[in-house]
């Protein structure tokens, strides 16, 4: 769901257009919760991480929201992260409040203070990360909020270029530690490190091996795993 709510469903024309958007809207529009927000159908209450998801699916298949405005609420108020230590740095979520709000056609102009305050990587809490490497998609989030804002990012170009390729492995592949370690790539961390190194002007570079590296962690099911092997 995620991943249809980020990337559009551009295939879809026409009479399937019209059936995609008429089996999903049953499925979405049952996830409205009470508190404004949207969430799993096993689950009480909301969370930004499902209302990102399904207002990207509502968006792409051009499903019509109702109640805008107590949905905007929501996401403004209920940073999942709120009342976890400040020192982790959830910053993929505000990359989801932004985007959603956007979505919806809300001006996101309160978040540039605070992610104009984020100016290089910073090393996760070592009693959770041994080596206290930072987080990748924390990290590679205050790029994307920077482009979402509209905001110049030339005080993180140099910081956050190396912190990227210090974690691309010779196969095109990324992950959340420095490839000199000697470990593979991970798909998720390479779905994240694909889109800094589009705003770094670096994805010729990358398709050939990255390819094969895809290629070779698909199962004999059709589906994917993390990585080869």
């Amino acid at each position: 769901m995620q991943s249809l709510a980020v990337a559009g469903w551009v295939g879809l024309t026409g009479g399937r257009l019209f059936a995609a958007q008429s089996k999903a809207q049953d499925y979405l529009m049952v996830l409205r919760k009470p508190d404004g927000g949207l969430g799993w159908s096993d689950q009480p209450g909301s969370h930004l991480v499902a209302t990102h998801a399904v207002v990207g699916c509502c968006v792409a298949l051009r499903i019509e929201l109702t109640d805008v405005n107590s949905l905007a609420g929501f996401i403004r108020r209920k940073h999942p992260a709120d009342n976890k230590p400040t020192k982790q740095h959830y910053r993929e979520f505000d990359l989801q409040q932004i985007e959603t709000l956007q979505w919806l056609g809300l001006d996101t102009s309160d978040f540039q203070e605070k992610v104009g305050q984020w100016k290089a990587p910073i090393p996760y809490a070592s009693e959770y990360e041994r080596n206290a490497c930072p987080i990748f998609r924390k990290q590679i989030a205050a790029l994307l909020c920077r482009e979402q804002l509209d905001l110049p990012w030339d005080d993180l170009d140099k910081p956050m270029r190396e912190y990227v390729v210090q974690r691309r492995r010779p196969n095109g592949s990324f992950s959340n530690t420095p490839a000199d370690d000697g470990s593979d790539g991970h798909v998720v961390a390479t779905w994240w490190g694909l889109q800094a190194s589009r705003l770094f002007g670096q994805l010729a570079e990358l398709r050939e091996p990255l390819v094969a590296w895809l290629q070779a962690c698909q199962q004999s099911d059709g589906g994917f795993t993390w990585q080869p092997d």
